[in-house]
């Protein structure tokens, strides 16, 4: 159910997810019969159009302050990186990691669900914004800690414009990652499948 700030406040999901049914001249039903797709797509003309702006507007909300998320813990990331290089001990590090360790998780929380914009805009964006506090005060430390390090100038990022160069950065042996993959493919897969079939888990 829709109860929020937005113009169309007063609507309820099943409205435009789910067709009408009545079992009695009085009663309305919401069925959800899949064979019943076309009516669920036309119950609401006049509601459809504003839930669908309205939940644009909030999706395009929740991608702008997610990467801003993702860029601050990029950030934050190698940075931190840079401190470890630079001698920087389990103790120093330790308050810095768990604001960055808060930050991924929230970051992760808020947007795992493809459907957030619409189910629940308003908590997305709120744990999104704790999420760029918590990456903030790790970056806040961490310029503090380089700077004891003789670190004073900008952390530079690696290009990590593309998936490869991104992999590459990050010291991924990919050949070697991919040839284990199919190793356990070929190997503990078939394995697990055979366990199932016996079980009666699987069908032979």
């Amino acid at each position: 159910m829709v109860r929020t700030t937005s113009p169309v406040s007063t609507a309820i999901c099943r409205k435009c997810k789910t067709p009408k049914a009545r079992s009695i001249p009085i009663t309305k039903l919401a069925t959800r019969s899949i064979t019943s797709n076309k009516p669920a797509r036309t119950a609401t003309p006049r509601i459809k159009p504003a839930c669908r702006r309205w939940s644009k507007k909030r999706k395009q909300d929740i991608n702008e302050i997610k990467l801003k998320v993702e860029d601050q813990l990029v950030h934050a990331h190698f940075e931190a990186k840079a401190a470890w290089d630079a001698g920087a001990t389990e103790a120093e590090m330790k308050p810095i990691l768990t604001h960055i360790r808060h930050a991924q998780w929230r970051w992760d929380f808020s947007i795992a669900s493809h459907g957030i914009q619409m189910h629940a805009p308003e908590v997305a964006l709120r744990i999104l914004g704790t999420a760029l506090d918590q990456a903030a005060q790790a970056r806040t430390q961490l310029i503090r800690l380089l700077a004891t390090k003789g670190i004073t100038t900008e952390v530079k990022l690696p290009d990590i414009s593309t998936k490869e160069k991104a992999q590459l950065a990050l010291g991924m042996d990919m050949p070697q990652l991919n040839a284990e993959k199919q190793e356990f493919l070929k190997t503990v897969v078939p394995q697990w499948e055979e366990q199932a079939r016996k079980t009666g888990l699987l069908g032979k």
